[in-house]
């Protein structure tokens, strides 16, 4: 499966690549490598990736798996290491409710990568990478069973957080009622209270979906 060759010099690269074909004996990957592609030291680990998942999860956390596509896993940009908020969407009494179960919960590994794609390629082919079809997510033990609960009862998005992003977000649980709601109450843009129409001033007395004029 690998063959030994000769390229030229590269310091980053020479640092990082294995070059000796004992390394890798009894060793496992970490990534999918790509056919010609030189095996870097990071490529391999000494233990198996589901001895790597357990030695990640710390106790009283659970790692979960959940399906994910190219818009629920923000077109693939959840990764290894990631920060993600879970979004659940289901349907109650006949109306759409979307709350959020989880936040700031790491993501342990995307269709079994246990690091991101972006840092060990030798180029960024971020545009031809196959979105995931799963993610893992470190939680608690609770939030686990809300996330298990939830897959079978809706739908599950990923909202990507930023790195210095460790606030709660405190979502509000909406509904398609209050989405228009809110959508109707929204104050008209650049009104201050008065206008002037044909020479004349007229002052807004309320900013509710039925104006009145002065």
């Amino acid at each position: 499966m690998f063959r030994l060759e000769t390229r030229s010099a590269d310091n980053n690269l020479s640092e990082r690549a294995l070059t000796n074909l004992n390394e890798i004996e009894g060793a496992y990957t970490r990534v999918s490598i790509g056919e010609g592609s030189p095996l870097l030291k990071e490529h391999v680990a000494p233990l198996s990736a589901a001895a790597d998942i357990i030695e990640r999860t710390p106790p009283g956390y659970r790692a979960v798996a959940i399906p994910v596509n190219i818009v629920t896993g923000v077109e693939g940009w959840v990764q290894a290491g990631a920060r993600v908020d879970v979004v659940w969407t289901t349907e109650i009494k006949g109306k759409l409710v979307t709350t959020t179960l989880v936040e700031n919960a790491q993501v342990l590994s995307a269709e079994r990568r246990l690091e991101s794609q972006g840092g060990s390629d030798e180029k960024d082919d971020s545009a031809q990478r196959p979105v995931p079809s799963h993610a893992t997510l470190l939680v608690t033990t609770n939030d686990s069973q809300r996330l298990q609960l939830a897959k079978n009862s809706g739908s599950l998005s990923l909202s990507l957080r930023g790195d210095k992003d460790v606030d709660p977000g405190n979502a509000a649980t909406l509904s398609t009622d209050s989405i228009i709601k809110n959508r109707t109450n929204q104050k008209p843009f650049g009104m201050q209270g008065k206008v002037t129409f044909g020479g004349q001033q007229y002052v807004l007395k309320n900013y509710s979906s039925k104006m009145s004029w002065q």
